[in-house]
């Protein structure tokens, strides 16, 4: 038999508690305990543990959460997503660079330098040493703040990691950047029962973002794009559900061409302004760099000063400044002898011509080359100078 059923007048003030039990809504207690998935839960003490006012809410002390960098890599997780060999390895590289040195990324200023920890589980050492010097990381003042870990790393998200992780900090605490190099090598081979894709994906980088957000770092993710180029919208590229970028503080889009030129773009964020980044990848220096920088110098050069760059005359005296380290000193006939030697066709018939023809360009070498070019005599004859400036 069941119980009598509720009146009218009470029926709109009741509440289901647990099943086949109605109380009324003025009878209820903090001190009730609620049956729920078979656990006795006792509201009082729950709400001292995990429940807080606004008032004290207002009086948390947030002087930690500052960008790393700022209005570009928040404390907590960041994505930066690309096709494979897109550069994304040198983007993070340069990321590091950044933080260590307390050097300016892509225009925005790092907020708090500091050490890095680098998950390079894509590459062996070797590769990484050849990186490091042709981006001119090979000083001490960067090498010993950036650690590394290579390929056979074993830990993963669901063996781990984060406790390693925790390792880090305590070993190195004035580590402001973990970088992981890519997702995929670090994420848990068992994939939960019941939960759909976004469940899936959110959950798995979310112990990643809790840990950055603790501790007031920064987590750099590196992930690969998939193959889709029928969609409009930028975070249908990122391999995986929406809930890589629903759980992270910021999601970047780095899409160039096959000359490394394009846009890194902000496409999701929490705590940094949406944005895009026109960039190149500069091969002389292995750095990312902003396209409009770039361009701005590019057009300062006319076609009539690169064309004297490019002159045989202007590589020769190059030549022998960088000879001499800076300062070159010596005779028309020795300038003369080093241009046959090198294969340097100067287009002059004699020692006289090239000297005249050094001498006429002296201005635009100091303009356009650095180089001081003068002439003096002496008691075996002209002297020729060319100095670095």
């Amino acid at each position: 038999m069941t119980g009598p059923k509720p009146n009218k007048k009470e029926k709109g003030k009741r509440k289901r508690i647990t099943k086949g039990e109605f109380v009324m809504n003025n009878d209820v207690k903090l001190s009730v305990n609620v049956e729920s998935r078979g656990k006795l839960i006792d509201f009082e003490k729950q709400e001292k543990m995990y429940a807080e006012k606004a008032a004290d809410t207002l009086l948390v002390d947030d002087a930690g959460s500052a960008d790393i960098i700022d209005n570009f890599l928040p404390t907590g997780l960041t994505f930066i997503n690309a096709d494979p060999k897109a550069g994304k390895s040198w983007m993070a590289l340069n990321i590091a660079e950044a933080v260590a040195t307390g050097k300016d990324f892509l225009g925005h200023h790092v907020n708090t330098p500091g050490d890095v920890s680098f998950f390079a589980l894509e590459s062996p050492n070797y590769k990484m040493k050849k990186r490091l010097q042709a981006a001119g990381m090979d000083n001490d003042d960067i090498a010993n703040k950036i650690t590394f870990y290579f390929e056979g790393f074993p830990y993963t998200l669901g063996n781990n990691m984060i406790e390693y992780m925790e390792l880090i900090m305590d070993h190195r605490p004035n580590t402001k950047l973990i970088i992981i190099d890519t997702l995929v090598k670090v994420l848990s081979d068992t994939v939960p029962k019941g939960q759909n894709a976004y469940q899936v994906d959110y959950m798995s980088i979310d112990p990643l973002r809790r840990f950055g957000e603790n501790h007031s770092i920064a987590i750099l993710v590196l992930h690969h794009n998939n193959q889709r180029s029928d969609t409009l919208n930028a975070m249908h590229r990122a391999s995986g559900s929406n809930g890589y970028p629903a759980n992270s503080n910021a999601f970047y889009m780095l899409n160039v061409n096959s000359d490394r030129e394009g846009v890194l773009d902000c496409t999701a964020a929490r705590d940094v302004d949406p944005g895009k980044h026109m960039i190149r990848f500069n091969g002389g220096t292995c750095h990312w760099e902003l396209t409009t920088a770039a361009e701005k110098k590019k057009q300062h050069q006319t076609t009539a000063e690169r064309v004297f760059l490019e002159a045989p005359t202007t590589i020769l005296a190059r030549q022998l400044a960088a000879l001499g380290k800076g300062l070159w000193e010596g005779t028309a006939t020795e300038i003369w002898e080093y241009a046959v030697q090198h294969h340097i066709d100067t287009g002059c018939g004699s020692t006289s011509a090239l000297s005249r023809k050094l001498n006429n360009n002296a201005e635009d070498l100091k303009k356009y080359a650095g180089l001081t070019l003068t002439q003096s005599r002496n008691r075996h004859g002209s002297v020729i100078k060319i100095e670095a400036k």
